[in-house]
């Protein structure tokens, strides 16, 4: 009678386990595209649509992950798959989202470990409706990709910075507290500089306006970029100043805004900090 009662005890106690574990495990797979912008260090960008993620959450609590066809620069001299395996992750049943993040990480190239591109400050978001947002520092790059358009402020963004523009090969001219303001419409922006000059020479400032510049944005991160656009300056056309190679971010969450580009024959910098 006591082996009996042994048994059936053993046998409640294994029938509570499995029932736990079918009440916690979790595991999914999905195939998701984004978008990709990489910022270098210089403060130039990089943008790849339709950068594709392969996910696999296990049971384990691990998820592992492969990026396809993916380049963070536009010199990379091809597009690589690059696998990263068994990051530990935390989903909330509540609202169906997939949170993890490691310091560091080596991803896989072709099966090997590829530390060339040591993935750090990984952090990523995925829910089971279909969004997802991933960022990380690799080869000296700030990525990110994701699905997730942000929402820019209705009126735009506005900062205060210092502009610098390269005379020749040993002059600068430098101008503090240039207010730049970067407004939507559409699927361009408008970018406007108030009070501006270019020389020290220059008999008066202006109000300068660029038109018609791509931009893109996922999460906190906006890249922006334009060539040969002519801008508008005292009431019309300004063709002397030109604008080309124009590449810029903003991080809203960091409060930074800075581009370069050429105007006219001018290289010209900004930085600066987002007010709003």
């Amino acid at each position: 009678m006591k082996h009996f009662s042994f048994l059936m005890c053993a046998a409640m106690l294994a029938f509570v386990a499995c029932d736990k574990d079918d009440e916690t495990s979790y595991s999914e797979n999905a195939t998701l595209s984004g978008t990709l912008i990489s910022t270098m260090a210089n403060g130039s960008s990089f943008s790849q649509d339709d950068a594709t993620v392969d996910f696999n959450f296990g049971e384990n609590e691990l998820v592992s992950f492969t990026l396809k066809g993916v380049k963070f620069a536009a010199a990379m001299p091809m597009t690589v798959d690059l696998q990263v395996d068994s990051v530990p992750f935390v989903r909330s049943e509540a609202d169906g989202k997939n949170t993890f993040t490691i310091a560091t990480i080596v991803p896989k190239f072709n099966g090997q470990p590829f530390p060339r591109y040591t993935f750090t400050n990984l952090t990523g978001e995925f829910l089971s409706s279909g969004s997802f947002s991933i960022s990380f520092v690799a080869a000296g790059c700030n990525v990110a990709i994701s699905n997730v358009a942000a929402a820019l402020p209705t009126a735009g963004l506005s900062a205060s910075g210092k502009m610098v523009v390269t005379i020749d090969s040993t002059t600068t001219f430098t101008k503090e507290d240039v207010v730049v303001n970067f407004k939507q419409n559409g699927d361009v922006a408008t970018i406007e500089m108030l009070d501006v000059k270019f020389a020290e020479a220059m008999p008066l400032t202006l109000d300068m306006t660029i038109d018609s510049v791509s931009y893109s944005a996922i999460g906190d991160a906006i890249s922006f970029s334009g060539d040969n656009i002519v801008p508008q300056a005292m009431g019309g056309p300004f063709p002397k100043y030109i604008i080309t190679k124009l590449n810029g971010t903003a991080d809203q969450k960091g409060k930074a805004f800075k581009f370069t580009m050429m105007c006219g024959s001018y290289p010209v910098s900004y930085e600066g900090t987002i007010k709003q």
